[in-house]
This record gives C-alpha cells, structure tokens and sequence, in this order.
C-alpha cells in the first residue's frame, strides 16, 4: 500500500493471494469529492478497512478510483496489473473478463477451480514445451538439453515427457519415433508393431528406466521397466485420447481426452477436468502432466495455455510465445 500520492502510480494499493500472485491497484483518489485539488485526503484513498495486511475477498470494495500520480492530467482511470510470484506481469485481460462470467475470446467462460496448494506440496518448479517441428521452449527451472530445430524428421513431434533426474527428456514422433536429449535414454518403440490406432504421446516410469507409449484409442504400451496399469483400448470414446501422466509411484496413471476429460488408472486419483463448461467448451487439450507430489496435474490446451488442478501452479503461458505448442514435460 501507498498513500504518497506523488510519482507515476500514485496512491497505490497491491493485495497478494496464497500463491504469491499480486494484483495492483494504481493511481487511486488523491481528490476531494467534487473537486481535482489534490488534497489526497485520507478518508477518500481506501476503503474502511483497508490497511496493510488486511485480508480481503472477492468481490470486495478496496479502494477509490482516481488520477494520482502521473494521471493527473487525464480522466479518472485505474491502472491494473497481475504478476506472478516472481514480479513478471502477464496480460490481465482474460482474468478480468473471465472472473466477469465474459468469454475470453477463445471460447471459454471461465477457468476451472483450483484446489488450496496441498501441503507437504513439493511441485514442480518449471516444465518444457515442444511443438511439432521439435522446438522445444523452456520455463521455471527447466534447463534447455535440445531439440529437433534443423534436422530432419520423417513425422512431426507430437508428444514429450521428462526423466525423472529433471536433467533428461524424449520426445515422440507421429510415426512412433522416440528421440532421446540429455540423460534419457532409448528403450524401443512401436515402430515394428500392427495398432488399432496411431500411437500420440508417452510418458517415463518413476525410475527413468522406461515409459509408456499410448494410442488414440487409449491403448497402453510399456518398455523397459514400465508396467500396464489399464487402458481405455477397449472403450468407446467420445474424443481420442491425447496424453498420460503418470503418478509419482509408477502404480498408475492419467489418460486425457482431447475435450479435457480425464480417465484414471492404478494409484492415480482425481483432481477436476475441463468437461463439463456447457456452451463454453474449452479450446481442445493437447497435454498433462502431473506434479511432483502426484496430488495435482496441469492441462495444456491447443493454444498453449496451461490450466492447473490439485496442487499444480503455474510458473508461466506457453501461449505468450505465439507458438502452436504441441506438449509439454514437467522438471520432476
């Protein structure tokens, strides 16, 4: 909070949520009601009860709008900021129009419900993106190890999954390639196989030493030393499956379709979905990975926007690069 009315922001208001969001109010009242003197009197800067560490909720009055600070030749306006814990400021465009029960632009209404952090939470400081060409993008504390940018492929990049060193990844082709980049190593593929649907993603085993390659249909393929915990080859669905999270005991695993529906298997619970937004369908996912602790995944959607449940934070939009991201993999 600050009442010194002088400077660019002005009067200046900054709440901060659980997560280490912040959102900051600028160039709030310095006026007398009626006037533009300037006076900055005390009573007209925020509302009652609003002090520093005062705990506030949604939907709550907070302050006055006004032209302090370097506003003050234009007319009353607020100056709005969102940040992330680490201070960079996104957009907040979508948020406002979202918490308003407005479309975003892109087809849907509002974001899904995040559970409270669970508390022993260790999650995941940062994840990779990749897109079809094999670029891969990195975030949080995601180191970059390579990519597919330059060489040449016989089928595009459709999916990706990080050793669990946090020092290693692979990446999967259309055509069941498997392309290994750091610490990871190779342990086959379904090149020579006959399937009932083309394979789409993989994941690794808690251990490093093997993954899952998945088909559309849900089909589950294990090597090295992954384990079949279930599939969905044997159901009808409305929407092909698209990825699999594995959980942090390799006794089980997520399966995403693509309109955001999460199937579960062995150990792995459930944490929330995308279905279920009636006439704001969410634009199609492409991606999950779960978190550290296993107690929450993340959703990525065809427009790289990343959605988070259970105890999944996010640590950055790959959509802000304007890429047409394919998948992602978390640091373990």
């Amino acid at each position: 909070m600050k009442t010194d009315a002088s400077g660019t922001g002005g009067n200046w208001l900054d709440i901060r949520d659980a997560q280490g969001w912040s959102y900051n109010y600028g160039h709030i009242n310095n006026d007398t009601p009626g006037t533009d003197d300037g006076a900055n009197p005390a009573q007209w800067r925020f509302a009652p009860g609003i002090v520093p560490g005062a705990h506030v909720h949604a939907g709550q009055f907070v302050a006055y709008m006004g032209d302090s600070g370097d506003a003050e030749l234009t007319v009353p306006h607020l100056h709005f900021e969102i940040r992330r814990p680490d201070d960079s400021p996104i957009n907040p465009w979508t948020s406002l129009r979202l918490s308003q029960g407005r479309d975003n632009g892109a087809g849907q209404c509002r974001y899904p419900n995040v559970a409270t952090p669970h508390p022993a939470s260790a999650s995941a400081t940062g994840y990779w993106a990749t897109t079809g060409t094999g670029a891969v993008y990195s975030y949080g504390a995601a180191s970059y190890y390579g990519g597919m940018v330059g060489r040449h492929l016989n089928a595009a990049v459709m999916g990706m999954t990080a050793r669990t060193t946090g020092h290693g990844y692979w990446m999967l082709a259309s055509d069941g390639g498997v392309f290994s980049y750091g610490d990871a190593s190779f342990y086959g593929s379904t090149g020579a196989m006959r399937l009932n649907a083309p394979v789409v993603g993989m994941a690794a085993t808690p251990t490093g030493k093997g993954y899952w390659l998945y088909a559309s249909d849900g089909g589950v393929f294990s090597f090295g030393d992954a384990r079949f915990h279930g599939s969905t080859g044997g159901e009808r669905l409305s929407h092909p499956v698209v990825r699999v999270a594995v959980t942090p005991t390799g006794a089980g695993y997520w399966l995403v379709t693509s309109d955001g529906a999460v199937h579960r298997f062995g150990d792995g619970q459930d944490y929330g979905s995308l279905t279920g937004l009636g006439f704001c369908a969410p634009k199609p996912v492409v991606s999950i990975a779960a978190s550290r602790t296993g107690h929450g995944y993340w959703l990525l959607q065809n427009d790289g926007s990343v959605r988070t449940f259970g105890d999944a934070m996010s640590y950055g939009d790959p959509s802000a690069q304007a890429i047409a991201t394919v998948a992602f993999a978390v640091v373990p």
